[in-house]
Formats: structure tokens, sequence, C-alpha cells
């Protein structure tokens, strides 16, 4: 009765999708998703004023006036939604500071980055039939990004554990990442044709 079960998906990176001589026409890149847990932050007095105000220093795009309304919507005791997304697609630099000044306080609580994967592809519609596209649940939709879905696609991998009032234990079943996909297009050739 003492324990809270913990389970949070560890997403797999996408393969890239390269031309033949290497140049990449498809990759994915590590992005971060602002999650705010009101029942941790809130657990505390002392942690709500300085974890708001560490957000607001990092995050000045953060919208501070709908945070505080949904600390307030989630103070009762018994409230069950205490987790929601603040801010999508941060980079690692974005997050950085944050974690540092994170981890040196004890009174900053409640706060995570949930990691998710970017799909970009750097030569916009170049070949885009060819390469077809990746949704944001991270499937192909058509193209190379669909046919070769099974070797692109990766497997996520999961943290899991319990938590008690003085520590977290966690297991680990690693992520393993998508394969690269070389074509047998030619970059120079194809952005002739297109153009």
């Amino acid at each position: 009765d003492n324990f809270t079960y913990d389970s949070r998906p560890i997403p797999a990176r996408r393969g890239d999708i390269t031309d033949r001589n290497g140049t990449i026409l498809a990759y994915s890149t590590k992005v971060y998703n602002l999650i705010i847990d009101s029942k941790v932050m809130l657990s505390e007095e002392e942690y709500r004023q300085p974890t708001v105000e560490a957000l607001a220093k990092h995050f000045p795009e953060l919208d501070i006036n709908a945070l505080n309304d949904f600390l307030n919507e989630n103070a009762s005791k018994d409230k069950k939604s205490s987790y929601k997304r603040f801010l999508q697609e941060l980079s690692s630099k974005d997050v950085e500071a944050f974690e540092v000044e994170m981890k040196a306080s004890k009174n900053i609580k409640g706060v995570w980055f949930e990691a998710e994967y970017k799909r970009t592809y750097p030569f916009a519609s170049l070949a885009s039939d060819f390469i077809g596209f990746s949704s944001k649940n991270n499937g192909g939709e058509i193209g190379v990004e669909s046919v070769y879905e099974k070797f692109l696609a990766g497997v996520d991998g999961r943290q899991y554990g319990y938590i008690d009032e003085s520590e977290y234990k966690s297991q680990v079943i690693p992520a393993v990442n998508g394969s690269t996909i070389v074509t047998t297009i030619d970059y120079s050739i194809q952005n002739i044709i297109d153009n």
C-alpha cells in the first residue's frame, strides 16, 4: 500500500534514410516535452514557488498563468489527473540548464521531460513521393517510410519500478533503435530531376 508503480516508455530512434552516397534524406532528432506532475509538486508546501520560479526563468514561453491554474485545480487530494504536458519539442539545450538547477535544489519537484523523436527531411520535398513521410506517432505512411517500416521503426523500451517515500527502484528495458535504409537514388541527380 505504501508503494506507487511507475512506468514510462523509452522511445526508439527511427532509422535514417540515405541516398546511395550516404547523404541523409530523413533522420530523427530527440526532443523533449515538459511534463508537470502536480501531485508531486504540491506534496510539500515548499516545492511550488521555487519550481514555478525556475520554470519561468528557464522557459519564458511557458504560460505561467495556465500552469498556476492547473496547480490550483489539482490541489485537491482526491484529484486523479495530476500530469499535464505544457511544452513540446524542446531541444536538449533547452532542458539542460533547468535539469542542472533541479538537481542542485531540494525544492524543485514535480517536473520531468518526456523524450520522443521528431522526423526531419533536410531537403524538404526532394523525392518526397519516393521517401514518403512519418506520422506524428512515428509510423511510416507512404514510400520507403511505409514499405520498410519494420526496419526503420525499432522497438520502444520501458523504464518501470516502484516508488516509496524515500526512493525509486527501477528497471530498464532499453529501446532498440531502427536501422538505416540506404536507397539507390543519388541526391544530386534527384535534385536536378525534381527541379
